[in-house]
């Protein structure tokens, strides 16, 4: 028995060095791999936390005109961005519902879930400093306020013409029966 112990040991010695060569090979391999697979989660991470800054920015620069196109395509990219923050969706589902003209929400409702929206947004990124008085202070001039009425009357005539338009055109084409 006594003579096969030192072969036993030599087998188990070249067992050993083949694995300790075989895992000495593979290493570097690895451990680029595992390098290469950081490198991109924290590239994504890094993507979606600019993301989430972009929205909040723009959506806090105009939060006193939430109906503004920027503010509208950040809007709809909320369930994107913070698609791992179920209270910040959930806070824009609330502020989406009070939007619907058919629920007749009022003004300061509306404005209170934005706000919450926007709260919420500010804590999921870690922004602890901004408050509700942060939020609720706007900078919004009057001849801003003037033009964009103007704007909206424009377009509101220009959509009542169209409608005309549209309806004579439409009358203009209708077959007549014969009498």
């Amino acid at each position: 028995m006594t003579d096969w112990l030192p072969i036993v040991i030599a087998v188990i010695a070249l067992i050993v060095a083949g694995a300790t060569a075989w895992a000495t090979w593979i290493a570097p391999a690895n451990a680029a791999r595992i390098a290469e697979q950081l490198r991109s989660a924290s590239a994504r991470a890094e993507r979606r936390d600019e993301l989430k800054l972009r929205c909040f920015l723009t959506l806090m620069a105009y939060r006193a005109f939430p109906f503004a196109l920027e503010a509208v395509q950040m809007f709809n990219v909320i369930d994107a961005a913070f698609m791992d923050a179920p209270v910040v969706r959930n806070a824009w589902a609330s502020y989406f519902e009070s939007v619907d003209p058919n629920r007749h929400i009022p003004q300061h409702d509306q404005r209170q879930r934005l706000i919450a929206l926007l709260l919420s947004m500010a804590s999921e990124m870690g922004l602890t400093g901004i408050g509700i008085s942060d939020l609720t202070r706007e900078y919004s001039p009057q001849y801003i306020m003037r033009r964009i009425n103007i704007e909206t009357m424009q377009a509101t005539i220009q959509e009542a013409d169209l409608q005309r338009t549209l309806s004579q055109a439409s009358a203009n084409t209708t077959p007549q029966t014969a009498r």
